[in-house]
């Protein structure tokens, strides 16, 4: 083989790895750029999931100090320290800052004035409550004396 036909061949070989090479670096740096598109979004996703865990994480939070407090409540009522007026008060509030609670007693009492599902809803949280508890018959009891009581006052 002569000098000029190694050399075109060389030529030739040379220019198809070149050819090549761009071929492929093309695609390379085609999917390189979609996977960091892709990154770019499942970094977002993580973001957005964190932020609603962090929101989720203060519902449940509020959600567990209202029950706490209302179990206090049921126990003031169990004692005789609370009356079912002063709860159905006091339920109401802790309820304000929960709308969807509201709707919810809507739901299950929709007969009923707003006073008297949250009356409803401290007697039967009181129920579950103090399930097993010796004083529960007669404290319901008493709890359904007051509630008609101040059914016969509206």
């Amino acid at each position: 083989m002569n000098a000029a036909i190694r050399r075109t061949l060389m030529i030739a070989i040379v220019l198809l790895t070149v050819i090549a090479a761009g071929v492929a670096a093309r695609h390379w740096l085609r999917d390189t750029i979609r996977a960091a598109n892709e990154a770019d979004e499942l970094q977002q996703t993580l973001r957005d999931e964190d932020e609603r865990s962090a929101e989720l994480m203060a519902e449940v939070a509020a959600t567990l100090t209202r029950i706490t407090t209302k179990i206090a409540l049921v126990d003031a009522l169990a004692a005789g320290r609370l009356s079912l007026r002063d709860a159905t008060e006091r339920f109401r509030e802790l309820h304000d800052s929960c709308p969807r609670y509201t709707s919810v007693l809507r739901a299950i009492y929709p007969d009923l004035s707003a006073d008297e599902r949250v009356s409803r809803n401290v007697i039967e949280f009181c129920s579950t409550t103090l399930e097993g508890r010796p004083e529960r018959t007669e404290v319901l009891a008493r709890l359904e004396n007051e509630y008609a009581a101040l059914q016969q006052r509206r």
